[in-house]
């Protein structure tokens, strides 16, 4: 995934500028979300993800707010 090269890429600046990675927050925006993709943004140390929300009538966006519920922890 492109996330997982991109930490690797962030851990090294930081190490370069003795700046603790662990101290930075990551957050991927416009996720489009499934189990699968958010079990691994845990694994990679994601702190939150902000999701994508269509644009669109009001009955579609609020069906596609209502889908992302069980995905709410």
């Amino acid at each position: 995934s492109g996330i997982k090269a991109s930490l690797s890429d962030l851990q090294k600046v930081c190490e370069s500028k003795e700046r603790d990675f662990s101290e930075i927050s990551i957050i991927p925006f416009g996720t489009v979300p499934d189990q699968g993709k958010l079990d691994y943004f845990e694994e990679l140390g994601v702190d939150e993800v902000i999701l994508r929300v269509p644009a669109g009538p009001r009955e579609h966006v609020l069906e596609t707010l209502d889908s992302y519920v069980s995905f709410l922890k």
